[in-house]
C-alpha cells in the first residue's frame, strides 16, 4: 500500500520534470489546526529525484494495471523500498483525466476525478503482500495520498505541457514507506511538500464495499465412492472465486513457490522445511492480506465452539513444521489484525480458524498440484488433524520478543556477547514456529554476557564489603623520617602488610610483625586503646602503601603512623644495608 503514495508521485513526475523539491528537515513544520480540532498526521514529500530512476528495471504491466516490485511477501518493507510500475493505458488514463478535470477547478473536484481511477486497480492487492500493511483503511489513505501527489506537482506539468508522458515506474524508499504506515487509518491528513510550504488538508471517502457472491464450500464423504473414502471431505469452490484466488496467488509468487516444492511429498520430511514454509506464507496472504471477499466460506460451515475438552470440529490438514500446525501461526496472524467487538471472548474465533485452515488447504493444493483446477480439492480424512483444542490457538501471556520461544527482536553478536539491536520493531510478534504471530514484549537495548557459576554471589559478596568499606571512617597516614630510595615500594610494603595481617587479622590487641625484604627490615605495629575497632588489619594498614605522603615513584619514608580511636597503626622501613 505504500506503493499507492508513490504510484501518485510516480504519474505526477516525469524526467522532464522542471520542479525540483527541497529536502525537508528531520522535523516537520507545525500545522495550523482548525479551533477544537484534534491534531492531523502529515506527510512530507522529498526530493523529486529520489522517486524516479532513470532506466525501468521491471517489466512494464499491461493495459490499466499496476505491478509492484518486488515480488514475493514480506514481513517488513523491503529495505530497499518498492518499485510501482504504471501500465500503458492507465497513465494514458490518470493524464487525461488531470488535463479535463483539473484545470482551473476546485482542487476537490480535481481530487474526486483521480481517485477513483486508482480504487479500480489492483494496488491494494499487491501492496498487502507486505505484512506492515494490513488494514483496507491504509489502502484508502494511499489512494487519497496519491491523488494529492497529482494534484500538487503535476499540474504545471501535465496541464500547461499535454506533450509529457507519465513515468512508467516509481520508487518509495524504506523511509516513504514507514511514514506511510504510520498514518494508516487516518481520513484526513495534511499534504507537505517542502519544510515552508502551507500544507494542504485532505479528507477522503474510502470505495463501496463490494458484496461477494462466490462462497466456498465443504463436503464430507458419507460413503467409500469412486476411489475416496467415507470422511475425506472436498471443497468446492466456484469459477469465478476459483479465478480470483489462483491470480493472487500468482502475483504472491506462486511459481517459486511450486519449483520448490517440486517432487516434494509433504507426508514426509525430507528436504520439505522451505516447501512447508512457503505454504504457510501463502496461506497467511490469502487470510489476511487478500481483498476482503477473497475467500468466503458459506456460513453454516463455520465450526460451534467445541464442548469442554473436546477438539474442533473443522477439516484442518495435519500439515506441520518445527512441531507446530502450519495453520496455527497463520491464524495467529489473521486473528491479530481483526476487528474486535467490544467486550467479546477473544480466546479463540471459529470464523477466523475457519477461513485460516481454508487458505492452507488452498496454497497447499497450488503449491503441489501444478496445472489442476481449484473448483474441487479434495482431502483425505487420513490428512486431517483430528486433535486440535482451542487451548492450541491461543497465544501464550507475556511473550518476551528477546526469549527463544518468540525471536521478535533480532539480535547481533559482540565480542563480550550479545546485544539487541537498537531498531524496534514496527510489529512486534514473534517469529517461531507456534508463536509465529503472536504479540510480544519488546526490550529495549538489553545487553546479556554469559558469566560463571556463582558469579552473581562473589559479585553481592564484594558489594557487601564496599558498603562495609564505605562506612569505615576516614585514615590520615603521617608518615616522616625521610625518604629512602627502594623500588617498588608500594608493592613490596603491601606484600609485608598481607603478609602481617594474614597473622593478625583482627585489632583486638596489641601485636607486632617484622620481615626483611631486599636489604630492607620492616616492622608493622598496632597499639590497642579505646574500645573495639570497627574495621580489621586489611582495612587500615594498605592505607600506607596508597599514600602519596608516604610511598613515591622512587621510594618510601622510614616511618609511618594512622591514630583511631580504637588504637595507633605504624610501620617502620629501614635500609640496613
Amino acid at each position: 500500500m505504500a506503493t499507492l503514495i508513490f504510484i501518485l508521485l510516480a504519474l505526477c513526475f516525469s524526467e522532464a520534470f522542471a520542479l525540483v523539491l527541497t529536502t525537508p528537515p528531520p522535523a516537520h513544520t507545525t500545522l495550523a489546526r482548525r479551533d477544537n480540532a484534534a491534531a492531523i498526521p502529515t506527510f512530507t514529500f522529498g526530493p523529486q529525484a529520489q522517486y524516479f530512476p532513470k532506466r525501468v528495471a521491471n517489466p512494464e504491466p499491461s493495459g490499466t494495471s499496476l505491478h509492484v516490485y518486488p515480488t514475493g511477501s514480506y514481513n517488513e518493507f523491503p529495505k530497499e523500498g518498492i518499485t510501482i510500475g504504471f501500465g500503458p493505458d492507465l497513465r494514458k488514463q490518470i493524464k487525461e483525466t488531470m488535463i479535463q478535470n483539473c484545470k482551473d477547478k476546485p482542487r476537490q473536484d480535481c481530487r474526486n476525478s483521480v481517485i477513483p481511477i486508482l480504487q479500480n486497480t489492483d494496488v491494494t492487492t499487491h501492496t498487502k503482500r507486505f505484512v506492515v500493511i494490513s488494514a483496507i483503511l491504509l489502502s484508502n489513505l494511499l489512494v487519497a495520498i496519491a491523488a494529492e501527489a497529482f494534484i500538487i506537482f503535476g499540474e504545471g506539468v501535465y496541464l500547461h505541457n499535454t506533450a509529457n508522458d507519465l513515468p512508467k515506474e516509481m520508487i518509495i524508499n524504506h523511509g516513504d514507506l514507514k511514514q506511510i504506515n504510520f498514518m494508516a487509518g487516518a481520513h484526513t491528513f495534511a499534504a507537505v511538500t517542502a519544510a515552508t510550504a502551507v500544507p494542504s488538508t485532505v479528507t477522503y471517502n474510502p470505495p463501496a464495499t463490494t458484496t461477494a457472491s462466490d462462497a466456498i464450500t465443504i463436503e464430507t464423504l458419507t460413503a467409500d465412492k469412486d476411489g475416496r473414502k467415507a470422511g475425506d471431505i472436498v471443497y468446492h469452490i466456484p469459477q469465478h472465486a476459483s479465478e480470483r484466488i489462483q491470480d493472487f496467488l500468482g502475483m504472491t509468487g506462486l511459481r517459486q513457490t511450486q519449483e520448490k516444492c517440486k517432487g516434494q511429498n509433504l507426508k514426509r520430511a525430507d528436504n520439505l522445511a522451505d516447501c512447508l514454509r512457503l505454504i504457510q506464507r501463502h496461506g497467511m496472504d490469502l487470510a489476511d492480506s487478500g481483498p476482503s471477499n477473497l475467500l468466503q466460506l458459506a456460513p453454516r460451515h463455520i465450526p460451534a465452539r467445541p464442548g469442554q475438552g473436546q477438539a474442533i470440529g473443522f477439516p484442518v490438514q495435519n500439515l506441520a513444521t518445527n512441531g507446530a500446525l502450519l495453520v496455527i501461526p497463520v491464524y495467529h496472524v489473521v486473528f491479530d489484525r481483526a476487528p474486535r467487538a467490544p467486550n467479546a471472548d477473544q480466546g479463540w474465533d471459529p470464523a477466523i480458524l475457519a477461513k485460516s485452515a481454508m487458505a492452507v488447504t488452498l496454497a497447499a493444493h497450488a503449491a503441489m498440484f501444478v496445472g489442476q483446477g481449484m473448483l474441487e480439492i479434495w482431502v483425505p480424512k487420513s490428512n486431517l488433524e483430528e486433535n486440535l483444542r482451542e487451548e492450541d490457538l491461543v497465544c501464550p501471556k507475556d511473550l518476551i520478543c528477546v526469549m527463544d520461544d518468540c525471536k521478535g527482536q533480532e539480535e547481533r553478536e559482540f565480542f563480550l556477547g550479545k546485544e539487541i539491536k537498537p531498531n524496534i520493531p514496527m510489529t512486534p510478534i514473534c517469529t517461531v514456529a507456534k508463536n509465529y504471530g503472536c504479540r510480544c514484549t519488546v526490550v529495549n537495548y538489553p545487553h546479556v554476557t554469559e558469566v560463571p557459576f556463582n558469579y552473581m554471589e562473589e559479585q553481592y559478596k564484594w558489594l557487601e564489603e564496599l558498603i562495609k568499606r564505605s562506612e569505615l571512617p576516614s585514615f590520615e597516614p603521617q608518615c616522616s623520617e625521610g625518604m629512602q630510595t627502594l623500588q617498588d615500594a608500594s608493592k613490596k610494603l603491601k606484600d609485608v602488610i598481607e603478609l602481617a595481617c594474614n597473622e593478625h587479622p583482627e585489632l583486638k590487641d596489641t601485636w607486632t610483625y617484622s620481615d626483611s625484604k631486599d636489604g630492607f627490615t620492616f616492622g608493622i605495629n598496632f597499639q590497642k586503646r579505646g574500645g573495639d575497632c570497627a574495621f580489621d588489619c586489611r582495612a587500615i594498614f594498605p592505607t600506607f602503601a596508597d599514600s602519596d605522603s608516604c610511598i613515591t615513584s622512587s621510594g618510601l619514608q622510614k616511618n609511618g603512623k594512622i591514630e583511631t580511636d580504637c588504637g595507633s597503626a605504624s610501620y617502620l622501613a629501614y635500609n640496613l644495608s
